[in-house]
This record gives structure tokens, C-alpha cells and sequence, in this order.
């Protein structure tokens, strides 16, 4: 085999996984179906969005006069909305190049693994924050656990699956990146059935100032996207809470249910009922939802509760290549799809509508950097080569009035 260079690299690349790297996108969207059920478009130029919902209407009357004495139009509200960025590297060290001059099965080999975990850190990055409110954080320090050595207990333990070896972890006293203290973490071991996160390090030693409560952050959470959750927040959230009172400059507890949707905590109890009288909520509210996604396991419970009602087909989308598994449930507004996510917040579940949401972008989804026409190129600090796997986009919603969360029970 002849000498490897960044061009022949390109184009074995290109050769393994398609133009535009399509195979290396579609293993991105494997990591969650919502991640695939989420229309998306390039639109995204210019440095905002601007979101205007419809508040109210004109003010109309039975007689010529008022109404024209009271015209006046429609009152709105603007979201401006920036983008979020992920990205993530695929690495080859130069050693290896070399060698696959007289074994071209070793070139292959590292491309392959480099990419597919460059494209399964991608895809599982995107679906933890766009199943989040906003902020960012994987997780939080349970209440009241006990902070010494190496291991932390979180709140809900569902949430250590956003948490793998040697991820590298900061801790914040509030919500929020800006809040991260001094100090990182590396994790050694993840037991998600306790949601007990072990560090190579010792915790109080490393961030003497970590108390309970504290959040838990992927090293580098300075851009985030929107989440579901912080368009339609969650059903047990204050509406003094910033997602009412400042979401992006907006007081939306003007009118919470046409801006932040119908909200629905049930405490407890029997999740078809809960999930019933949501939808039901929602169209009286003036909503017309088509669509609810649900945590895998309460949609396990649901099914188990619905018996042999729970029929399950497959839902098809013109603008996506396969089918969704889902439930239906009949409202007086038509049928509205129940499908599930591992990554959606247990004990809570969201209704949509498919047309009201979009996830837009700046380019396209998982595409790599490549300015200058190339996708590898040397890297400065070490024997290697590297290529960039980027997003660049945000989540929005237009009519939230259509959408609305349950909390079926604390998780």
C-alpha cells in the first residue's frame, strides 16, 4: 500500500461511511428515537431565531363600531433564541497510519472504532439535553447523602446513564455551568441501578467546598441546547421558577398554557388515567396533540395497565426512513401516538405536536468540520490525526399551547 496521507485519509473515510458521513449520523440517531422522531431543518442563519407565539387575538365585538373603536393587534411575545453547539473528536495516532501502509485492515480497524464512539458520544450528548430544561446538568447530588472518598449518590438515579468511565465531571451549587467549582473529576465506575457514581478521585478533597444538591456537569457544558423540558417544563416546576418568569426574556406566566403548555401532577397512581386526562387538558385548553413521549419503562407500566388494549403499530413520517413502535390513545381530537425514550425523565411524560417543533441548525445534523475542504488534518499537541463531528442548532417550539407534561410520580 502506498503512503497515507490526509487527502487518502479523507477518502477512505468517505469510502467507509458515505459523502457527508451519513453512516456515521445514522448511529448518532440510534442512541435515542427521539432523537429521529424530531423534524429538523437548516435554518438557522444569522446569530438568533426569533420565536413569536400567538397570546391572544384581536379584540373583536358583535357590532361595527366597538370593534373598530378596539382594533388593535394581536398581542405576542419574542423569544430569541441562540444557538447550542456540541462537538465531538475522532482521534488516529500517526503510528497507526503507518503501519496500515503494510496492513491497510489496521487503518480501517482504528477508523472505524474512532468514529463509531466519536458518533455514539454525539448522539448520546444530544438526547440527554434535548430530554433537559435547558441548563445542561446530567444530574444532582441526592439530598442529604453523605459526601466522602470517591463516590456520589444522585437524586434520581435513571440519570447515571449520562455518566461513563472516564467521563470528566464538574460540580456547580446551582444549574447552571457558571456556577462550577473548582476542581474536576473523572469517573471510574457507574452503577446505574443505585445511581452510585465512583471517581478516581476523592470528592471533598478534590472540591472541598461540594456539598449535597450540588449538580453534576460533562466537563465543557458552556453551550447547551434547549430541552423539551425547558419549553414545556416540568409539571411539578414553581412558576416562580426563571423557565416561567424569564425564558429567554419572556415572562411566560402571562399565559402559562399558551407559552409554556398544559401542566398536569398527579402524585401518584394509574399512568393511562394521568396520561387521559392530560390530553383531555390540553384540548380544552385549545390544543391539538398527536403525539407523547413517555420514559421505556413507564411506558412498560402503561402497557401493563392497558393490557390487551395496548396495541402497538408502527407510526411512519414522510421525512424519516423508518417506523416508530407506539400506543395509541383516542381523544375527541383524534389519535395521539405513545412512544418512549430511555432518556426522557422517569415519572414524566410530554404531549406534542409533531408540526410545533423542529430542531433547526446551522449546516446539518453530526456534520464535520471541514473549512478548508478537508475533514483530518495534524493535531498540534500530539503524533496524531483528528477529525471534528459538530452540531450546531437548537430545539424550537412555536404554538406551546399544543404541547403539555404529566408527572405520572416522583422518580
Amino acid at each position: 500500500m502506498s503512503s497515507i496521507n490526509l487527502t487518502t485519509l479523507d477518502k477512505a473515510f468517505l469510502i467507509k461511511w458515505g459523502k457527508g458521513a451519513e453512516g456515521l449520523v445514522d448511529l448518532t440517531l440510534d442512541e435515542d428515537p427521539f432523537l429521529r422522531w424530531v423534524p429538523k431543518d437548516s435554518k438557522f442563519g444569522g446569530k438568533s431565531r426569533k420565536i413569536v407565539p400567538r397570546v391572544n387575538g384581536t379584540r373583536g365585538a358583535n357590532d361595527y363600531g366597538t370593534a373598530k373603536e378596539n382594533v388593535n393587534a394581536p398581542t405576542t411575545v419574542e423569544y430569541t433564541i441562540t444557538r447550542g453547539a456540541e462537538y465531538d473528536p475522532i482521534s488516529i495516532d500517526c503510528e497507526a497510519i503507518a503501519a496500515a501502509e503494510t496492513d491497510p485492515g489496521a487503518l480501517e480497524d482504528s477508523m472505524t472504532t474512532g468514529s463509531k464512539c466519536a458518533a455514539y458520544e454525539h448522539g448520546r450528548a444530544m438526547s440527554s439535553m434535548l430530554w433537559g430544561n435547558g441548563k445542561g446538568a446530567r444530574g444532582q447530588i441526592k439530598s442529604g447523602s453523605t459526601i466522602t472518598g470517591t463516590t456520589l449518590t444522585l437524586r434520581e438515579s435513571h440519570y447515571a446513564r449520562f455518566f461513563e468511565k472516564d467521563a470528566v465531571v464538574r460540580l456547580a451549587s446551582a444549574e447552571s455551568y457558571a456556577n462550577v467549582r473548582n476542581g474536576k473529576l473523572t469517573v471510574a465506575k457507574v452503577n446505574s441501578e443505585t445511581g452510585v457514581i465512583t471517581f478516581n478521585e476523592d470528592v471533598d478533597a478534590t472540591i472541598p467546598d461540594v456539598t449535597d444538591n450540588d449538580f453534576l456537569f460533562r466537563d465543557g457544558t458552556k453551550r447547551p441546547f434547549l430541552g423539551v423540558f425547558a419549553w414545556i417544563p416540568y409539571a411539578d416546576l414553581s412558576e416562580s421558577d426563571a423557565l416561567y418568569t424569564a425564558f429567554n426574556g419572556v415572562d411566560r406566566t402571562i399565559y402559562t398554557s399558551r407559552l409554556t403548555g398544559t401542566h398536569l401532577d398527579t402524585g401518584g397512581g394509574n399512568i393511562e388515567d394521568a396520561l387521559i386526562d392530560l390530553l383531555h387538558k390540553i384540548n380544552d385548553n385549545g390544543g391539538r396533540p398527536d403525539s407523547f413521549w413517555m420514559n421505556t419503562q413507564d411506558y412498560g407500566r402503561l402497557e401493563k395497565e392497558m393490557g390487551a388494549r395496548a396495541v402497538i403499530d408502527m407510526v411512519q413520517y414522510k421525512d424519516v426512513k423508518m417506523g416508530f413502535p407506539a400506543m395509541k390513545i383516542r381523544t375527541g381530537n383524534g389519535d395521539v401516538a405513545i412512544m418512549s425514550s430511555p432518556d426522557c425523565r422517569r415519572g414524566h411524560g410530554v404531549a406534542m405536536k409533531r408540526s410545533e417543533i423542529v430542531f433547526s441548525m446551522l449546516r446539518t445534523w453530526a456534520h464535520f468540520v471541514d473549512e478548508d475542504k478537508m475533514k483530518w488534518r495534524h493535531e498540534d499537541s500530539e503524533d496524531a490525526v483528528s477529525a471534528m463531528m459538530r452540531t450546531w442548532g437548537n430545539l424550537l417550539v412555536f404554538e406551546t399551547h399544543h404541547f403539555g407534561s404529566v408527572k405520572f410520580y416522583s422518580p
